[in-house]
């Protein structure tokens, strides 16, 4: 957040509880300079009501300003011990039954030296020596392009020039990959489709044989996390589907790199209500965060647009949109991204006609009631994402963007004829309600579809199997074909979704993700561990059998489960073997009318466990309330949900819970996992 919206935000705040005569805790994070911190206190109310404020800095003269006179605490951070900085940088590079080269030892010692205890710069170093050969002469180079460091270095120098070494040794096509994500403000959350297909808009991603440009991009992604220069997150589902969607974050350290090499290197022009962008240079990539509306008048009168190729736009509302130049004066744009709006309305969206070399539209944020009728007319355009429009009826036009490989957004309802679009991978959210009857041969000629999503919401009077049914028959042409399709997800409020448990023949061998959130179905029979590359499964089963489990636990590839069941075997479900659920690190079990179910061994990679069960029906079928947990040796994070009869505040089951998985189960596992048990209460006798 820039400084002066977040100075406005707090005036507001401490407005409010000045009235209220509250007392506050205030806590401020990463103030840079006096100018900041003065800012930023000019806004404190005064009172008498002993409030507090907590500000973290870098810089330790501006942790000194902050103080209140003599009652003003630092707490200064202790770097890490060179035993917990040795280790952090060992298991960066090797894996645990690796012996470490005894060559390599004193080169380890210097860099350890360098870094000084700081753990991003510890990590980082190490993510760059993990890509590279464990040689001496290696390791010696590295550290020879930081040993101009002094000892008196502060942790921010010291971060620069380990970084310096990072961003100079990667490849000239993933180096315009980072420097991209100086386009994103601080904090920013990152949807990784939005960000390889804009990489692939930009023209940053090379061909490669028997790959397309998304996966040459995702493989960019993920070095990036390798290499530790962005963090990997998981974020909230978009397209009105459950599945959690990849992205990644910057650390403000890294964004703080990365600018000023994008400015001096004229990569990305940044516009901001900090200022103005010098005048004399190209401009090829502007980024425009929140409403800098005086500074874009000036800019817009002021700058060559003509060589400007991509367009991000950031928390802009009506008035920062009015202040834009007119797209008249982008003869060569190619990438316009409406990212996020504070009640943005685009009332003319036949602007964007113009623009005729166009790759990438987003509407990430702005509300768009419309797309023009000539949409069509963008013959350039690869990916069109009506995320944030109002869309949902596409006009006819639309089924002659012959290059378009990405179309998304939510209860989309396609033309007829729409199995033309021949480019396309990426087709959803559809309306899986209000789709014509030609629908399933559209979708079965759209042979190198790789993700489809189908939602059925109500809508339409007919009959909602025979439609499904059309999906299914269409699913099954595309899993016959040359196989392309990899994801698939289906949400169906509306019913008749069981043509999907049997009949889908055959399955796409190389599907790696299928979510079916529907009433609780049978067990789909498709399911069988030849689905090699199966990665993520989300579904609803009425009931779950202990062969079900079994084929479930020999699917290979399996990192991500999500399972929803009303009722398990009559004499419960068991993890028993060793091997079970090879790959797994996440999973999650909710069974809250049942007894759960119980682990014995296995899962020996997962990280994070959900799980739901009814504690009286655990106690009966089990014989203890523990679920096993003691077994799962990597787990670092469980949420567990636990149905109890209503007993009032004091409940005895939910003293017994607490004290089975407290007592009995965390102290016994290596990771000291965090864990969050919530209770829901059912009357007694009732289900």
């Amino acid at each position: 957040m820039q400084l002066q919206s977040s100075v406005a935000l707090l005036q507001k705040s401490f407005s409010l509880l000045n009235k209220l005569a509250y007392r506050y805790l205030v806590v401020i994070d990463d103030v840079w300079t006096r100018l900041a911190w003065e800012t930023i206190q000019s806004a404190l109310p005064k009172n008498v009501h002993t409030s507090r404020i907590i500000m973290t800095t870098r810089i330790n003269s501006v942790g000194q300003l902050c103080c209140a006179s003599d009652k003003g605490f630092i707490y200064q951070m202790k770097p890490l011990s060179r035993s917990d900085s040795e280790n952090l940088f060992l298991k960066r590079i090797f894996c645990d039954e690796e012996k470490f080269p005894v060559q390599l030892e004193m080169v380890k010692n210097e860099m350890l030296a360098k870094c000084d205890g700081l753990p991003l710069a510890i990590v980082t170093l190490a993510s760059l020596l993990h890509t590279k050969p464990r040689t001496k002469e290696e390791w010696d180079r590295a550290l020879n392009s930081i040993s101009y460091m002094h000892e008196k270095d502060s942790g921010l120098e010291v971060m620069d020039k380990i970084l310096s070494l990072s961003y100079n040794e990667l490849p000239h096509h993933m180096r315009n990959c980072l420097l991209h994500l100086s386009t994103f403000p601080e904090d920013h959350k990152i949807y990784k489709d939005i960000l390889v297909w804009r990489w692939i808009a930009e023209g940053f991603v090379a061909g490669k044989q028997g790959y397309t440009l998304e996966q040459v991009a995702e493989s960019y992604f993920y070095e990036l996390i390798n290499r530790n220069l962005i963090q990997h997150i998981t974020l909230v589902p978009r397209y009105g589907m459950y599945a959690v969607e990849e992205g990644c974050r910057v650390h403000d350290i890294i964004l703080n790199f990365l600018i000023p090499r994008s400015v001096e290197e004229n990569f990305v022009t940044l516009l901001d209500s900090e200022g103005l962008p010098s005048s004399d240079r190209k401009i090829r990539r502007l980024s425009v965060w929140h409403n800098p509306i005086h500074s874009m008048e000036v800019f817009r009168g002021t700058m060559d647009l003509s060589h400007l190729r991509s367009i991000s736009l950031c928390n802009i509302n009506a008035q920062g949109w009015a202040a834009m130049p007119s797209v008249l004066d982008l003869p060569v744009l190619r990438v316009l991204d409406l990212e996020e709006y504070n009640d943005l309305r685009i009332a003319d969206p036949d602007c964007i006609l113009g623009l005729f070399h166009l790759r990438y539209l987003r509407f990430g944020g702005a509300i768009c009631a419309m797309l023009p009728a000539q949409i069509g007319n963008l013959q350039y355009l690869q990916t069109l994402d009506l995320s944030g429009a109002n869309v949902t009826q596409l006009p006819k036009s639309i089924i002659l963007l012959k290059r378009l490989v990405r179309l998304v957004g939510y209860q989309l309802i396609m033309p007829d004829g729409f199995g033309n679009m021949e480019s396309l991978q990426e087709l959803g959210n559809l309306d899986g309600c209000n789709f014509s009857l030609s629908f399933g041969e559209d979708l079965a000629l759209l042979s190198k579809l790789r993700v489809v999503r189908v939602t059925f919401i109500g809508g339409s009077t007919s009959n909602p199997r025979t439609r499904e049914e059309s999906l299914l028959s269409a699913l099954c042409k595309l899993g016959g074909n040359i196989n392309y399709l990899r994801c698939v997800y289906i949400y169906d409020n509306v019913g008749g979704g069981d043509c999907l448990v049997d009949s889908w023949y055959p399955p796409p061998s190389q599907l790696q993700k299928f979510v079916h959130i529907s009433k609780h179905l049978r067990f789909p029979k498709w399911i069988t561990s030849s689905l090699c590359d199966l990665t993520y499964l989300d579904i609803l089963v009425q009931k779950m059998e202990r062969e079900h489990l079994r084929i479930l636990e020999d699917l290979p590839a399996i990192c991500s489960l999500y399972l929803d069941v009303k009722q398990v075997a009559d004499d419960g479900l068991v993890i028993s073997r060793g091997g079970a659920f090879p790959s797994l690190t996440c999973f999650q079990f909710y069974n809250i009318e049942g007894p759960g179910l119980v682990f014995e061994r296995g899962m020996r990679k997962l990280e994070l466990l959900r799980l739901g069960f009814d504690a009286d029906k655990a106690q009966s079928t089990y014989g203890s309330l523990d679920a096993g947990i003691r077994h799962l040796s990597s787990v670092k994070n469980i949420f567990l949900t636990v149905r109890v009869v209503s007993e009032g505040e004091h409940d005895p089951m939910e003293e017994a819970v607490k004290s089975a998985i407290f007592d009995g189960q965390i102290h016994k596992l290596p990771n000291y996992p965090r864990v969050d048990i919530g209770f829901s209460r059912r009357r007694s006798g009732g289900m």
